[in-house]
């Protein structure tokens, strides 16, 4: 059931229960106006977050049709405007029609080759026998350790000769101290004679 606003001034009562109104519009408290906004006329516009009966959709619809009949010029302005190329470009330009299209996005996401990388570790763990090369134990928490950094130096990344397994308390000890983007061939030196005593 619809209330009209021009209604609410004579009512004596709230428009949501039957307390007495302390707002000019009619109601009794900002909870209860929220909680009753359907008995409201609201001017044939279908608010979020509600659900309408099929009488109100009838009711709504005809509303719109007639106000479509009643304003052609504003029914084909709104039209006009929500078809300009700015908005076209916003709304559903999918795949390469999308302005910031990258046709091969894996490129983006994962600089380095994970997959060949992994592949590359573990024929260095079992060519070096699984074994720690700085304190000789045998384990199953082993990293394989790039002495120059692939950041800095990527042409050296499945270089055999730029990798040391080596256990991972060593390894994330090593890149707390040095960073994980930076190591040098100098820094992995200073690491060893400073925590193990030897070069």
């Amino acid at each position: 059931m619809f209330i009209l606003r021009s209604n609410v001034d004579t009512v004596n009562k709230c428009i949501g229960c039957d307390k007495e109104p302390k707002t000019k519009k009619g109601w009794c408290s900002l909870l209860c106006y929220r909680s009753n906004q359907h008995l409201v006329e609201n001017s044939g516009r279908i608010k979020s977050g509600r659900k309408y009966t099929d009488d109100e959709k009838l009711q709504l619809s005809i509303w719109s049709k007639e106000w479509a009949q009643k304003n052609p010029n504003k029914v084909r302005e709104n039209i006009r405007r929500a078809n300009t190329p700015e908005s076209n470009r916003k709304k559903s330009n999918k795949g390469p029609k999308h302005p910031k299209w990258i046709s091969d996005r894996s490129k983006l996401k994962a600089k380095r080759a994970i997959t060949e990388e992994r592949e590359f570790f573990k024929e260095v763990l079992a060519e070096r026998g699984y074994i720690c090369e700085l304190t000789g134990v045998s384990s199953n928490k082993l990293s394989v350790h790039h002495i120059d950094s692939v950041h800095l130096f990527p042409n050296k990344q499945f270089d055999k000769s730029n990798v040391i397994v080596i256990t991972k308390d060593i390894h994330m000890d090593f890149h707390r101290k040095y960073g994980f983007q930076w190591a040098t061939k100098e820094k992995w030196d200073n690491y060893v004679k400073e925590t193990f005593g030897e070069n």
